[in-house]
């Protein structure tokens, strides 16, 4: 895996890709790399595996040592919502599934996509391990996992004498901040490579969200996530508030709110990338002009005073809930 901070700090997110015309794809793809991104994060059930599939044709003509590839695998939808399945032969399955969607013989990095809550951690470790083992891929790790997983994977590996993981994923933006609370600290610790998703907060960091007091989305993603986007709803009235001070820091400094945001990300040591979503050029150059952003001391204990540090702003934004905090048969 290479280290952090190789190349751009900002990593291409495609979950949006197959939206676009193929067209404005490949000019927004070949717009990244002329900005020197060099990592692009895909997920196989992006799509229903068309993300994988797209970017692997947008890309094949690229030399592969000069780009990383990240693929997440083991969320699957039961027909009512999307759940972690992370059984060995399964993970195998879907690996090699995407490696073929890719057009790829190996992944750089392959990251469990959500907790497994039917699984210990030994047990997906040890999967994890094993693609490493036979060359499928060539580092693993985590996405929105709990602290306690992250670490106890690193001893099960280390003990098991077998690849340790090196990727981390997780959410982190100026409303949802907890993964400063300990999370950050013990994966630097066991020499984790951190990158963040959801910088702009869902769309509510934006220019749009400020003027209208709601970020722009689909009625169905509205309806469907209504503690995330109902600005009527009581975790969100004290976002709406706190939107509000922070553009406010933003104007001062003579920027747009998103650029405020993602250079906050970027600011905190344990950070190493950013995973990004542009729909369009604009976007991209917004995005490459928020990474070169080095916000001032007292910009960002501006910030720390209206949004404390570890805190989130509306607990519905936390990524990922431990089953035993919401049903008393998990306790």
């Amino acid at each position: 895996m290479s280290s952090p901070r190789a190349g751009s700090p900002l990593v291409f997110g495609t979950l949006g890709l197959p939206a676009l015309a193929q067209d404005d794809a490949r000019r927004l793809v070949d717009a990244a790399l002329d900005a020197g991104i060099v990592r692009f994060d895909t997920a196989d059930s992006y799509g229903k595996g068309e993300s994988e599939r797209g970017i692997g044709e947008l890309l094949a003509g690229v030399p592969r040592a000069s780009i990383e590839i990240v693929s997440k695998v083991g969320l699957v939808w039961d027909g009512t919502r999307a759940v972690a399945d992370l059984e060995p032969r399964a993970v195998r399955t879907r690996v090699e599934a995407s490696l073929e969607r890719l057009g790829l013989d190996s992944l750089d990095v392959v990251l469990a996509h959500m907790p497994d809550t039917e699984r210990g951690i030994d047990e997906v470790t040890a999967t994890m391990a094993a693609l490493v083992a036979e060359g499928t891929v060539k580092a693993y790790g985590w996405s929105n996992f709990p602290i306690e997983d992250v670490v106890a994977a690193h001893y099960e590996a280390r003990l098991a004498g077998t690849a340790v993981p090196t990727a981390l994923q997780c959410q982190y933006n100026v409303l949802e901040r907890s993964a400063e609370d300990g999370l950050f600290a013990a994966a630097r610790r066991l020499g984790y490579e951190i990158s963040v998703w959801g910088p702009l907060a869902s769309g509510w960091l934006t220019e749009s969200a400020t003027s209208t007091g709601a970020p722009s989305t689909s009625a169905s993603r509205a309806r469907s996530r209504r503690a995330t986007f109902d600005p009527q709803a009581p975790g969100n009235r004290r976002r709406v508030e706190v939107i509000g001070e922070l553009a406010l820091v933003a104007e001062e400094l003579g920027m747009p709110i998103h650029r405020l945001a993602v250079a906050f990300v970027l600011a905190h040591r344990d950070v190493s990338r950013v995973v990004i979503g542009p729909s369009s050029l604009d976007e991209l150059r917004e995005y490459v002009a928020a990474a070169a952003v080095e916000l001032p001391r007292e910009a960002l204990e501006r910030i720390d005073a209206i949004v404390a540090p570890g805190s989130t702003v509306n607990p519905a934004d936390i990524a990922w809930r431990r089953p035993v905090l919401d049903d008393l048969r998990a306790r």
